[in-house]
């Protein structure tokens, strides 16, 4: 039986509040990364590139300046770089937030769920707290 990502339910465990530093109106379900702030208040973004640690996965859509919701800890949804597996250990891709098998090095950021079968599709994820693939 085939269950519509929609209607899963997700298990938030830990999600915090940070100001997005540009907007991330089109990167909802996306891994998010702490940038630097003049203010000394930390802010969240789009990763500068791959192999950033990131702080987890936005839930909701911010313009710049606007309050993200970021989970780090439990089931989320998530946007998909590319086809993989469910059971696979994701990281985030390049600059673009979105999720893909880790290679060694990465920094696991999540558990696939769900497989993905294109690139962009939403699918299931427990996050985990990161840490670095052998």
């Amino acid at each position: 039986m085939t269950i519509a990502v929609e209607q899963v339910k997700t298990y938030n465990i830990r999600t915090e509040n940070y100001e997005a530093n540009v907007s991330l109106a089109s990167s909802q379900y996306c891994a998010v990364a702490p940038v630097s702030a003049a203010s000394g208040k930390m802010k969240v973004g789009l990763p500068s590139g791959q192999g950033v640690l990131c702080r987890g996965i936005v839930q909701n859509a911010p313009a710049a300046g606007a309050q993200a919701n970021v989970m780090q800890l439990g089931r989320s949804k998530a946007k998909a770089a590319s086809t993989f597996n469910s059971g696979v250990e994701l990281t985030p891709s390049g600059t673009t937030g979105t999720l893909e098998a880790a290679s060694s090095g990465d920094y696991v950021i999540a558990i696939s769920v769900d497989a993905s079968t294109c690139a962009n599709a939403i699918v299931v994820v427990d996050l985990v707290h990161p840490f670095q693939k052998n």
